[in-house]
Protein backbone atom coordinates (compact mmCIF):
# COMPACT_ATOMS: atom_id res chain seq x y z
CA UNK A 1 0.00 0.00 0.00
CA UNK A 2 1.43 3.38 -0.95
CA UNK A 3 0.84 6.69 0.91
CA UNK A 4 -1.72 7.96 -1.61
CA UNK A 5 -3.89 4.89 -0.97
CA UNK A 6 -3.78 5.62 2.76
CA UNK A 7 -5.10 9.13 2.17
CA UNK A 8 -7.83 8.22 -0.31
CA UNK A 9 -8.83 4.74 0.78
CA UNK A 10 -10.90 3.56 3.69
CA UNK A 11 -8.28 1.92 5.86
CA UNK A 12 -9.55 -0.18 8.74
CA UNK A 13 -7.55 0.18 11.95
CA UNK A 14 -8.06 -2.06 14.96
CA UNK A 15 -7.45 -1.37 18.62
CA UNK A 16 -5.43 -3.64 20.83
CA UNK A 17 -7.38 -5.34 23.63
CA UNK A 18 -4.80 -4.10 26.15
CA UNK A 19 -5.70 -0.46 25.43
CA UNK A 20 -9.41 -1.23 25.66
CA UNK A 21 -9.05 -2.87 29.08
CA UNK A 22 -6.86 -0.04 30.41
CA UNK A 23 -9.39 2.50 29.15
CA UNK A 24 -12.27 0.59 30.73
CA UNK A 25 -10.42 0.49 34.07
CA UNK A 26 -9.71 4.22 33.89
CA UNK A 27 -13.35 5.03 33.13
CA UNK A 28 -14.55 2.85 36.01
CA UNK A 29 -12.01 4.32 38.47
CA UNK A 30 -13.37 7.41 40.26
CA UNK A 31 -9.82 8.68 40.85
CA UNK A 32 -8.75 8.70 37.19
CA UNK A 33 -8.59 12.06 35.44
CA UNK A 34 -9.64 13.22 31.99
CA UNK A 35 -5.95 13.67 31.20
CA UNK A 36 -5.32 9.99 31.94
CA UNK A 37 -8.25 8.88 29.79
CA UNK A 38 -7.19 11.24 27.01
CA UNK A 39 -3.65 9.86 27.17
CA UNK A 40 -4.95 6.32 26.76
CA UNK A 41 -7.10 7.33 23.79
CA UNK A 42 -4.25 9.21 22.13
CA UNK A 43 -1.94 6.22 22.54
CA UNK A 44 -4.16 4.16 20.22
CA UNK A 45 -4.44 5.57 16.68
CA UNK A 46 -7.44 3.41 15.79
CA UNK A 47 -9.42 4.49 18.84
CA UNK A 48 -8.48 8.14 18.38
CA UNK A 49 -9.53 7.99 14.71
CA UNK A 50 -12.93 6.49 15.52
CA UNK A 51 -13.53 9.03 18.28
CA UNK A 52 -12.61 11.94 16.00
CA UNK A 53 -14.90 10.62 13.26
CA UNK A 54 -17.74 10.45 15.76
CA UNK A 55 -17.04 13.90 17.21
CA UNK A 56 -16.84 15.45 13.73
CA UNK A 57 -19.96 13.71 12.42
CA UNK A 58 -23.13 15.59 11.54
CA UNK A 59 -24.82 13.97 14.54
CA UNK A 60 -22.77 16.20 16.86
CA UNK A 61 -22.86 19.27 14.61
CA UNK A 62 -23.57 22.64 16.16
CA UNK A 63 -26.47 24.73 14.95
CA UNK A 64 -25.68 28.37 14.26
Amino acid sequence: MDPSELLTGDTHLTSLPEVYYKLQEAIDDEDSSFDEIGGLISSDPALATRLLKLANSAFYGFFT
